[in-house]
């Protein structure tokens, strides 16, 4: 048995809208680095290092945890300013005999409803530890699971839990399971096609007719995606598609102002 603790890192508390805009920054930072002849390059390093500092230890007081200990107790370790700055409490949990550690990807009557750590007891009892929308994948639940079951001789499953109207059904978490889910995420990077439309023309209108194109082509190939995978539901609601045009509009029309700024000097 391992002699030390694990951790398992689940989670960080940066909302995706400032992962975007602390993104543009630091492209900012690097473009007016190298491309402005009137900044100081060796005076101003120090104030680069000094804001990548400040990131990094940022980013990783932002990051939650679950830890397995060779006491036979599983914890969820909150991020240091959910514990300090809201109060958030440690979970731990006494691993009895016979019991086993469920790392559940959910649905709920069709809908992607977030990961969660489970501790289930021999008799059916359930206690839930951790629960968020993201910080897991099946990848790094499966290394996971592996390594908690070496170094400890613990049980853990990966298992799909299903909520309908019938109750809740149980399946094996596999590597296909929630395709869609990747496709929806890797939307949230579109809008920095605007850096590369913006080097290549200034004209407004073909900049919005670029973007109106992308979103399109995306767009339907989600759709399609959808359809063939199943995944979540077989299409997204006139409602989402609103919702995720209005957001990649915002987000590109201000990189593409951003670009321009800094290529107009």
């Amino acid at each position: 048995m391992k002699p030390e603790p694990s951790r398992f890192y689940v989670h960080d508390t940066w909302p995706p809208w400032l992962r975007v805009l602390v993104g543009v920054l630091l492209l900012a930072v690097l473009l007016l680095y190298f491309t402005a002849p009137d900044v100081p390059k060796f005076e101003i390093l120090p104030a680069i290092g000094l804001l990548g500092v400040v990131l990094f230890l940022s980013h990783r007081a932002s990051r939650s945890w679950i830890e397995i200990s060779p006491h036979q107790k599983v914890s969820y370790v909150p991020s240091w300013y959910a514990r300090k700055l809201w109060g958030e409490p440690v979970k731990s949990v006494v691993i009895t005999r016979s019991s086993e550690i469920h790392l559940c990807h959910n649905t709920s009557y069709g809908f992607f409803d977030g990961f969660s750590l489970i501790l289930r007891s021999p008799g059916g009892g359930e206690e839930c530890l951790w629960k968020n929308h993201k910080g897991l994948n099946y990848r790094r639940a499966a290394k996971f699971a592996k390594q908690v079951t070496h170094d400890y001789d613990l049980p853990v499953r990966l298992i799909t839990r299903i909520v309908g109207p019938q109750g809740i059904d149980e399946e094996e978490w596999t590597p296909a399971t929630g395709k869609v889910e990747k496709k929806i995420i890797a939307m949230a990077f579109l809008p920095l096609t605007g850096i590369f439309v913006r080097l290549l023309t200034r004209d407004p209108g073909a900049i919005a007719l670029s973007a109106g194109a992308i979103w399109i082509v995306v767009a339907v190939t989600f759709w399609l995606i959808s359809r063939r995978h199943g995944g979540l539901r077989e299409v997204a609601t006139l409602g989402e598609y609103v919702w995720w045009a209005f957001r990649f509009s915002l987000y590109y029309v201000i990189i593409v102002v951003v670009t321009g700024a800094l290529i107009d000097g």
